[in-house]
């Protein structure tokens, strides 16, 4: 599931998506204690992790501009109980595509004229060899910045491309 952006633009998103691959063996998705978020802090802000019980999606972990954009604390909720988020929204059902296809997910959306939120989806299993987690990496950039490749000293080289 991407959009018409077919790459990856952030250096964190692509620092994220290269460790999962490390991690990933024989087509199955890396496992959650593989992904320690603390292996990334410079993203840790952007990154969430949701994991899926039973038919219930609850936030493990919700980076400070995740708590920002939600204007809720997320973790350990169930996405159901906070206001901004739905089974029909976008963010959600990439998600959920994440966890039944087993593969990374991500593409650009425009927030508005000025602003483009780029998303990565990272399906991971758990102890039982599972996929009941997802690491997601949401972040808005500036439309300008990111397309002159200039976006907060952040935007991968352009050479860079992973079909999900």
């Amino acid at each position: 599931m991407t959009d018409n952006r077919d790459t990856l633009a952030l250096i964190g998103q692509q620092t994220l998506l290269n460790e999962w691959i490390v991690h990933a063996e024989g087509g199955a998705p890396a496992y959650r204690e593989d992904m320690q978020p603390a292996q990334f802090l410079t993203e840790l802000a952007f990154i969430s992790i949701i994991e899926q019980s039973n038919d219930d999606l609850y936030f493990r972990l919700a980076g400070t501009e995740i708590r920002r954009v939600l204007g809720v604390e997320a973790r350990g909720r169930c996405i159901e109980e906070i206001d901004r988020l739905s089974r029909r929204s976008f963010s959600v059902k990439t998600v959920l595509r994440a966890l039944s296809s087993g593969r990374p997910l991500y593409g650009q959306r425009d927030v508005n004229v000025d602003d483009i939120h780029c998303w990565l989806r990272l399906p991971l299993l758990n102890d039982a060899g599972e996929i009941s987690f997802v690491l997601c990496h949401d972040r808005v950039v500036n439309a300008d910045k990111l397309a002159k490749g200039i976006a907060e000293d952040e935007v991968a080289g352009s050479d860079y491309s992973h079909a999900a």
